[in-house]
């Protein structure tokens, strides 16, 4: 994986089409909770996302290039992660970024 990849999330030619929408629509829908609350939402949905893959945090973390320690700061809500994790995670997973913000979804759409 190359850094190249995560900048463009941040520009019009983002390869995660809609993640700025989704961010929006996510920001309009979840803004009377607290950072904590959207830092733990995240949290369990990306460890339920990771265990559908059947994945072991160590194996996101190795996968993903992150460390082990932040995936599960990560999944326990204790980490105010960047956009470019975000993406970095979404593309391990395979994922359309917007999925890990799906708080209210129990599986990813490409699963159920």
């Amino acid at each position: 994986m190359q850094f190249v990849t995560y900048r463009a999330c941040l520009y019009q030619t983002c390869p995660h089409q809609g993640l700025l929408t989704s961010l929006a629509a996510f920001l309009k829908q979840w803004l009377h909770m607290s950072s904590a609350d959207c830092l733990v939402l995240f949290g369990k949905r990306l460890a339920m996302l990771r265990k559908t893959h059947g994945w072991s945090q160590e194996r996101l973390a190795l996968e993903s290039g992150l460390a082990r320690s932040y995936v599960g700061g990560i999944e326990r809500g204790q980490r105010n992660l960047s956009l470019i994790n975000i993406c970095r995670l979404a593309e391990t997973l395979k994922l359309p970024p917007h999925e890990l913000l799906r708080f209210d979804a129990e599986l990813p759409q490409e699963t159920q």
